[in-house]
């Protein structure tokens, strides 16, 4: 009965996965950060109209930047144990104004994050 259940949970993270990218985005603001090497920074979602931000990276390394969401802005900025955000993917984060989304780079070198805020 598990193998049956797995294949079903699977068939519906597939068809989900397939609704979004035919779904389209309708686009409300791009923006980009740059965390330096070995420390955090953040990003604060600006529009009233946000439902979901579109968050990428580019860094080489697979725990080269690590993630932490804050609702309206309260709690501390990510560390090196937070989640990892695997390179040359996107995550999509369920976010309004002023949610914080904050971010940990935990390599040698800058790195860009860039942001898409989505209706």
């Amino acid at each position: 009965m598990a193998d049956l259940t797995r294949r079903a949970s699977t068939a519906t993270w597939e068809s989900m996965k397939a609704m979004l990218s035919l779904a389209g985005i309708r686009e409300i603001k791009q923006s980009q950060l740059t965390v330096t090497a070995s420390s955090s920074d953040f990003y604060l979602v600006a529009e009233e109209t946000t439902r979901r931000v579109i968050v990428v990276h580019l860094a080489a390394g697979n725990g080269d930047i690590r993630f932490k969401y804050q609702r309206q802005g309260a709690g501390a900025t990510a560390v090196s144990t937070n989640l990892p955000v695997i390179p040359a993917r996107y995550l999509v984060i369920d976010a309004e104004k002023n949610d914080k989304l904050s971010f940990f780079n935990t390599s040698g070198v800058s790195v860009q994050i860039f942001f898409v805020e989505i209706e």
